[in-house]
């Protein structure tokens, strides 16, 4: 048994951090009628609401008469619409209807005549499009209310002749790579290699779209030799667009989050004598999951996702740097083909405003191909300007990390950068001492399969004393003596601030959901908004009603994907009461083995005349009482800490926690209220501590 833990710091703090893939139609209210100049008079027409709301988080409309210069009638007056209470006009100048009229979300209006004008300038009419399922009911901590998809069912089939009923129409055998047997055998097709290479796969002609879920499911049956490789290509012996697998016998499936909307391929690859036969395979959406975007502590000066380059300025020399997709990553590629003194790919842009810390921190994701030694001029750099008398360099080489500190490039670390695979490099540099900057360097490298940064270096020195004008920035592969050398940029971040991305994430909680034993969720996270190759990926475990899941370790990533499969849940839609996503509090001391617990229920009462007792059973709470014993300053801090963050004295409330008495068991996890901590200090400054738990209940 573990030590017990509180879950109390909910890294998503807002429902627009939330989108979901599916959502039970909301409803839209009648409207108010009323006018902007003044109370009155009005047009005699009156107006209807209609519609299947379907907008993520409840908005206000405001429907303005705006212009009557063609007449008082409907279908003569104009008017201007806002889905945001008016802060904004959506249109302006729209002519009067009498049939219904789409405004956002699938909100329809429409008017019907009345006595007299049916106008008059300034007519309004407010009305809210609202929905009690949304995924921000999630937030609460109100188990009366949750979030509701609007379906469960998978996509229609997208594999022509998956099943192989009666023959193999539709699949080839590549030409270069073929295998020796490759033909119909009752109902499945049949592959066998014995020298060496085979590829197989279906025409290109699977549609997906960007951003989506998919669900992919196989039958193999292999007979001899290697496993089989299953991977989703462009086209057959083409660019990858999943990563290659390895499956031995049995019905395998596995999920697709394609990072662009493309046709695509299934392909079956072997390097080696195999014999197998393959049957069932299957490409369907999944209707349900939800993205989670826990944006950045401080605002970002540069927040460059690659996938535009169009406002970068262009100063190639003999190369050429162009947006392009790699990994399945939409990036900037900077390369240059034929090696030359003075050739180079370069983009640049100006920052105007912004850096104006005494910290700036850069975070950039890099692939190189071909680099070479620092000396050799064939390396990639990252050139920031600050201000005008400081310019940041960093230059990416095959023997090192180099850093100019005023005197040229000096080697910081070597061995650390490498052609091939993908590298996140953090630099929080200090420029509030002028003359004297530092900088602090992280790495994530996908080479060691890295979830956290590791520190590759502190206080390097960086005082660069350049004419650079302030706010340049400049990315640069150079190609002196190396033909084809290249750099692919994922993404760039640049903060006034020294940790600006300090999401800790250490546990998922589904709270009050109605999934099935047959569900599969999967959890994700990646340093982009992409999940075709994300940087975390682990399956829950279910269980029934709340599930608690603790990642494999602390991530510290902005994008999260939350994928759910529960095609046959009979309810026909996903329902989940509270999601949190963060960290949990572990003490260095566990609660006294002996601890007061109780179950009550909780009902209504009432006695006749006769004294005959009717009672009225509600509910049953259960509620702790643990004792923790000699508690050091930390410990007490970190308690304390707890009670003040989930109390909120403007709001008048206070946030009950998630405790889990034993991590290894989900069933000692509830959702509680925690009223006060009773401490008593002993003479040698150590504390006892009481904690009062008290169950939240739901009504039904």
């Amino acid at each position: 048994m573990g030590r017990l833990r509180f879950l109390f710091e909910n890294m998503v703090t807002d429902e627009d951090m939330i989108t979901v893939s599916s959502l039970t139609a909301g409803m839209v209210s009648l409207p108010i009628k009323g006018s902007s100049t003044s109370s009155g008079p009005y047009g005699q027409a009156s107006m209807d609401t209609a519609g299947n709301y379907d907008g993520q988080i409840d908005r206000q409309y405001v429907v303005e008469i705006d212009g009557v210069s063609f007449g008082y009638e409907i279908g003569q007056a104009t008017f201007k619409w806002s889905d945001n209470g008016g802060l904004t006009w959506n249109q302006q100048g729209v002519t009067t209807v009498s049939s219904f009229y789409t405004l956002s979300h699938n909100v329809q209006i429409k008017w019907t005549a009345g006595n007299g004008y049916d106008f008059e300038i300034g007519d309004r009419w407010n009305f809210i499009a609202f929905n009690n399922f949304n995924a921000g009911r999630t937030l609460e901590l109100d188990r009366d209310t949750r979030y509701r998809s609007a379906s469960v069912a998978l996509g229609g089939e997208l594999v022509t002749n998956g099943d192989f009923a009666s023959d193999i129409t539709g699949w080839n055998n590549h030409g270069s790579l073929v295998y020796e047997t490759f033909e119909w055998s009752s109902g499945r097709l049949h592959a066998a290699n014995t020298t060496g290479y085979g590829l197989l796969g279906t025409d290109d002609n699977i549609a997906v779209t960007a951003g989506k879920l998919y669900k992919v499911t196989f039958t193999i049956d292999k007979v001899s030799g290697q496993d089989v490789a299953i991977v989703l290509a462009q086209a057959l012996n083409s660019a990858e667009l999943t990563a290659k697998a390895w499956f031995d016998s049995g019905t395998h499936t596995f999920y697709f989050n394609p990072a662009v909307t493309e046709n695509t391929v299934f392909e079956c690859y072997n390097n080696a004598a195999s014999e197998f036969y393959l049957d069932n395979v299957s490409i369907k959406e999944v209707p349900n999951y939800i993205d989670i975007d826990l944006g950045a502590e401080s605002d970002a000066i540069v927040d460059e996702d690659c996938t535009d380059i169009s406002d970068w300025g262009d100063s190639d020399v003999n190369g050429a740097s162009v947006q392009t997709t790699e990994d399945y990553h939409e990036v900037f590629e900077l390369a240059v083909a034929s090696a030359a003194n003075g050739n180079y790919a370069r983009r640049y842009r100006t920052i105007t405003g912004g850096w104006d810390g005494d910290h700036t921190t850069i975070i950039i994701k890099l692939k190189h191909s071909l680099i070479n030694a620092f000396a050799n001029l064939n390396y990639f750099s990252l050139q920031a300007a600050p201000h005008a008398t400081f310019s940041f360099y960093a230059y990416f080489a095959s023997d090192g990390l180099y850093i100019n500190n005023g005197s040229g490039g000096q080697l910081v670390s070597g061995s650390t950068v490498r052609n091939g695979s993908w590298q996140e490099w953090k630099f929080v540099i200090d420029h509030s001492v002028k003359g004297s900057e530092t900088c602090d360097i992280y790495l994530k490298d996908s080479y060691g399969n890295d979830t956290e940064y590791s520190l590759v270096a502190s206080g390097v020195a960086c005082d660069h004393n350049a004419a650079d004008a302030a706010g340049i920035l400049r990315l640069t592969q150079y190609g002196y003596s190396v033909s084809g050398v290249a750099t692919y940029v994922d993404f760039l971040q640049i903060y006034n601030d020294e940790n600006p991305l300090s999401h800790e994430v250490q546990a998922l909680v589904f709270y009050d959901h109605n999934l099935t034993s047959n569900a599969v969720v999967n959890i994700k996270a990646s340093d982009d908004n992409k999940f075709t190759k994300p940087e975390v990926s682990e399956t829950l475990t279910y269980n029934a009603s709340k599930i608690l899941h603790y990642l494999a370790g602390t991530y510290n990533y902005r994008y999260w994907r939350i994928e759910i499969d529960d095609h046959n849940n009979p309810d026909g839609y996903i329902e989940l009461g509270e999601l949190y996503l963060g960290t949990y509090l572990e003490l260095s001391k566990n609660v006294s083995v002996r601890h007061d617990r109780s179950l009550e229920s909780l009902l209504s009462a009432s006695q006749t005349s006769f004294g005959v007792n009717k009672r009225r059973f509600y509910n049953l709470r259960r509620s702790w009482n643990f004792q923790y014993h000699l508690l050091g300053d930390d410990d007490l801090f970190d308690l304390i800490n707890m009670f003040e963050t989930i109390t909120d004295r403007s709001a008048g409330m206070i946030r009950p926690v998630y405790f889990n008495l034993d991590p290894d068991s989900s069933d000692t996890f509830y959702l509680v209220e925690v009223d006060k901590l009773p401490q008593t200090t002993s003479f040698n400054n150590l504390t006892d501590v009481e904690v009062d738990l008290r169950e939240v209940l739901r009504s039904v």
